[in-house]
């Protein structure tokens, strides 16, 4: 007995200290959901072998790239490694680093009950944990310094210049898809920054669009996001709108959009609402036939509407992955990689990766990292593409601030 005794009491012992070894590490992850594809390339890569386990919840895309809630699973280092995602939008993000009491996330166990699989569904309420985490990084589409959330100032990621970026990320705007399209729908192919402040503020006839005196029947409706979204802040302050005043959006399909139920309603929510990921703008702009729907607002027959979104979304309007026939000239330009590069286009800015304050050990190591494993996977430098981001080190253009124009170097 005495001799058996001993003999577990050592085996307990030793399967304490092998426990003990085996290190598992975790880091939570959130933020950008238009450049949500290149975080999920630049993840994939720091991972030993760069092919991590991968549970995918909530996108169309069959690789798991768009999907809002993101676990990956795998070894950095040798070491047994969660990365854990979920992409809620730039403004989300900032605020759940920043004050994670005020903006609680709920991630996907890492208890090893999430089957993974790629789904274009929600995660269900089994799968994500029941307390919010603490998130570490966050990738936003703007500086701390515009968003909702500017203190406690967080932790820059890398050593780029300016401080925490890793590429710029580009937009556009868009209207919805017509097949049996108005004269007033064809000929609204661009936007100005006066008239996107305009439409931001309220639904305006087409002829103040289109300048064509003919088009006062139909009225154009803004569709945007909600104020937990770094497109939206791009969007404002690219045209100088204001970020922090409200908005008069409008929801085209519901909310979130199903994609095929055209509906026109007021996203009110003290100028605050609209969609929360630029998936379902594309969605919802992508259902077709407001040009011979009535118009609820105003009685008339059809109605249009316009949208500001990131260019992986904006390709995806109508779910065909070749959106550009719906996109708009803005000031005139076309987006393209070479008219942001070269400066002549705004509506465009620099990719950020924060750390929470305080950010230490394993977060941070990873961070550093993800800072340098990102920029490998970003698109540039072929003048007429419409990458969805750009490697810094291909730009020829800089922006002074968040609200500034870019200018040549």
């Amino acid at each position: 007995m005495k001799t058996n005794t001993v003999l577990n009491s050592a085996i307990i012992g030793v399967a304490t200290l092998l426990n003990a070894s085996a290190a598992v590490n975790t880091v939570y992850i959130t933020g950008s959901t238009a450049f949500r594809s290149q975080t999920f390339l630049g993840i994939k890569a720091t991972f030993d072998g760069g092919n991590p386990q991968l549970a995918a919840r909530g996108g169309s895309a069959l690789d798991g790239n768009n999907a809002n809630f993101m676990l990956f699973h795998g070894n950095v280092g040798g070491v047994e490694t969660f990365v854990d995602c979920v992409w809620s939008g730039s403004e989300a993000g900032v605020a759940s680093v920043a004050q994670p009491g005020s903006h609680p996330t709920y991630y996907l166990k890492t208890d090893g009950t999430v089957a993974y699989t790629i789904t274009s569904s929600n995660p269900t309420s089994t799968e994500t944990n029941s307390t919010p985490s603490t998130s570490d990084l966050a990738f936003t589409d703007s500086s701390q310094s515009v968003s909702l959330t500017p203190t406690p100032a967080l932790v820059p990621q890398g050593a780029a210049s300016p401080a925490g970026a890793v590429g710029v990320v580009p937009f556009t705007w868009a209207k919805n898809k017509n097949s049996t399209p108005s004269a007033a729908w064809n000929r609204l192919v661009n936007i100005t920054d006066a008239q996107a402040r305009n439409a931001l503020a309220g639904p305006n006839v087409a002829a103040a669009f289109t300048g064509n005196s003919a088009d006062i029947s139909q009225y154009v409706y803004c569709v945007g996001r909600n104020n937990g979204s770094g497109t939206r802040v791009n969007c404002l302050a690219a045209c100088r709108y204001g970020i922090t005043k409200p908005v008069d959006q409008f929801f085209i399909g519901g909310n979130p959009s199903d994609g095929t139920t055209l509906v026109l309603t007021e996203a009110d929510a003290g100028g605050n609402g609209g969609y929360e990921s630029g998936g379902s703008v594309a969605k919802a702009l992508g259902i077709d036939g407001s040009c011979q729907q009535t118009d609820p607002n105003f009685g008339n027959s059809g109605w249009i509407a316009i949208a500001y979104l990131g260019i992986g979304d904006a390709k995806n309007i109508g779910g065909s992955g070749l959106g550009q026939p719906f996109w708009l000239t803005l000031n005139g330009v076309a987006e393209s990689n070479g008219a942001i590069e070269e400066g002549q286009y705004n509506y465009w800015n620099y990719e950020r990766l924060y750390g929470r304050v305080g950010i230490s050990g394993f977060a941070a190591t990873y961070g550093s990292s993800l800072a340098a494993a990102v920029p490998t996977q970003l698109g540039g430098a072929n003048p007429a593409a419409n990458d969805t981001s750009i490697q810094l080190g291909f730009m020829h253009a800089s922006k002074p601030s968040d609200i500034g124009d870019p200018f040549h170097n």
